[in-house]
């Protein structure tokens, strides 16, 4: 049940790795930074493996959930399959998709749920 949750919503779910499990200090990494890591990482790795080669919605379902629950989530969402029809890069799908989330989502660090 934990990959679910991982798929669903990662940001939630592996953010909080390093604090909870390792004790380590919370990063401060932002949405933002991943994608900007993510966008070299998948345009690297885009039409490769010969006749098995990735295409752009194989290289961006890992981050599709990244604002579950998010201000702008659902457009975002509907804009990103929209744009998987005629972006051939994802800096290209990223550029054309992200105005639908709010700055303050973007840049914010992951913080720790509330118990209860």
């Amino acid at each position: 049940m934990l990959g679910r949750a991982t798929f669903y919503n990662p940001w939630q779910t592996l953010g909080l790795v390093e604090s909870l499990v390792y004790g380590d200090a919370p990063s401060g990494i932002t949405r933002r930074k991943v994608l900007e890591e993510f966008q070299v990482y998948g345009d690297s790795v885009l039409g490769i493996h010969g006749n098995n080669r990735l295409n752009i919605r194989d290289v961006f379902k890992p981050v599709l959930n990244l604002f579950h629950s998010e201000h702008g989530n659902a457009i975002w969402k509907r804009n990103v399959d929209a744009a998987f029809h005629e972006c051939r890069t994802v800096k290209s799908l990223l550029e054309e998709t992200l105005v639908a989330i709010p700055d303050w989502v973007l840049d914010s660090p992951v913080v720790k749920p509330i118990p209860g």
